[in-house]
């Protein structure tokens, strides 16, 4: 028979059954708190980064629509000055028509062949060119 050896056998449980474990929970915890804070300051970084970019591209994007707004706004103004150059053109050339086929002031006198009337204002006959004497 060998003699006994409590060397070969485990420590005895401590009192509280749980402290063991929670040992070990608290170091998990603590990795795990640690791997977190590391991942989220990474995620955070890549949010900022992202947050930047976006920012940028607002901005181009800003001053794209208003350089575009501007070159509408130009083109709008050009076509204006088209179509006010047309409308002037079509002003003067009706303006010319009008006065070419305006009546002429006749040099000539014309009289009634039959009676006036007063009251109306008209000949009762036709009018005939009258001879310069």
């Amino acid at each position: 028979m060998t003699d006994f050896d409590p060397a070969e056998f485990d420590d005895p449980p401590s009192v509280d059954p749980g402290q063991d474990y929670r040992l070990l929970l608290d170091a998990m915890r603590r990795a795990g708190a640690d791997g977190v804070k590391a991942e989220m300051a990474s995620v955070q970084n890549t949010i900022a980064a992202l947050a930047n970019a976006s920012d940028l591209l607002h901005q181009r994007a800003r001053a794209a629509y208003d350089q575009s707004v501007r070159l509408e706004q130009i083109g709008e103004r050009k076509l204006l000055m088209v179509w006010l150059a047309a409308a002037s053109f079509v002003l003067v050339g009706s303006f010319g028509y009008w006065f070419a086929k305006s009546p002429k002031v006749e040099r000539e006198l014309y009289g009634c062949t039959a009676a006036w009337d007063q009251k109306t204002q008209t000949c009762k006959g036709e009018w005939v060119r009258l001879q310069a004497s």
